[in-house]
C-alpha cells in the first residue's frame, strides 16, 4: 500500500457514517473538549431533497459550562467570526450548530466544512480563564527574564512577595 492509500485509508476508518430515518449520523475520530467523538448529523430537509448538517447541541453548553463562554466578550468575537467564515448558524434556544439546506452533491464537501468548524470552536475550550491565565503568566515571565536577565535577581514563588 502506497502513503496516499494508507492515509485516505486511515482518515476513512476514523470515520463512521450510519443512517437513520431522518438522514445520517457522522462520527469521526476527533474529539471535543469533553473527550467525546465529534458527532454531527446529515439531516433530509422538509423537501426530502437537500439536507442540511447540524451537532447535537452539546458543544457549545459544553464550553459554557467549562468557563469558555463564547455567547460574550472576546470569546463570542471569535465564536461569531468562525460561523460567519463558515456559513453556520447558532441556535441559542437548542445550542444546536447548522447549516443552511445543501444539495446532495455539496455534501461531502459541506461535512469537510463542518467538520473543521466543530474543531475550531471546540478549540476555544483553550481559552477558559484558567489556561489563559496561565499563558499570559508564563509569557510574562519568559519576556521579564529575557529583558532583565543579568540586570537584577529574578526569584519565583517567594513568599515574602505575596
Amino acid at each position: 500500500m502506497n502513503i496516499a492509500e494508507t492515509l485516505c485509508k486511515t482518515f476513512c476508518d476514523g470515520v463512521a457514517v450510519d443512517e437513520t430515518t431522518s438522514g445520517f449520523v457522522l462520527s469521526t475520530p476527533f474529539e471535543d473538549p469533553a473527550g467525546d467523538r465529534i458527532t454531527f448529523y446529515l439531516v433530509r430537509d422538509q423537501d426530502g431533497e437537500r439536507f442540511r448538517l447540524e451537532d447535537d447541541g452539546s458543544l457549545v453548553p459544553t464550553l459554557i459550562a467549562m468557563g469558555a463562554n463564547v455567547t460574550e466578550g472576546q470569546r463570542k468575537r471569535l465564536f461569531d467570526a468562525i460561523l460567519r467564515q463558515t456559513g453556520v448558524e447558532y441556535d441559542n434556544g437548542s445550542g444546536e450548530l447548522k447549516t443552511a439546506p445543501v444539495d446532495e452533491s455539496e455534501i461531502p464537501s459541506a461535512a469537510i466544512r463542518f467538520l473543521s468548524m466543530l474543531n475550531r470552536v471546540a478549540a476555544l475550550s483553550a481559552m477558559r480563564p484558567e489556561m489563559v491565565m496561565s499563558t499570559f503568566r508564563e509569557d510574562a515571565v519568559r519576556r521579564i527574564r529575557a529583558e532583565l536577565s543579568g540586570k537584577v535577581h529574578i526569584t519565583e514563588g517567594d513568599s515574602r512577595c505575596n
